[in-house]
């Protein structure tokens, strides 16, 4: 796995949210959300095939959300507990 440059700016229960910065802002912000049966590295899996850096290079701010571990997060227990207390 090939973590880009990412910092995270965000925690709460299990959920992260990692940003990405571009070396000159050119782009809109982009918010990428993997599905919860995969690990946010699902973008970034090869060591200079990162597609959050791809993006980042291109100009945009890059935010990506990692789930953790879902299932040892009360607060995300059912749809509503994700949608409301962490996607909100």
């Amino acid at each position: 796995v090939a973590r880009p440059d990412a910092k995270p700016v965000w925690h709460e229960g299990e959920a992260r949210l990692f940003h990405c910065k571009p070396l000159k802002k050119t782009g809109a912000p982009v918010f990428l959300i993997p599905s919860m049966i995969n690990r946010s590295y699902i973008m970034d899996l090869m060591p200079g095939r990162s597609f959050m850096q791809w993006l980042a290079d291109r100009g945009h701010d890059v935010f990506l959300l990692d789930w953790g571990v879902p299932a040892g997060d009360p607060e995300m227990r059912d749809m509503d507990g994700v949608i409301v207390n962490r996607l909100g």
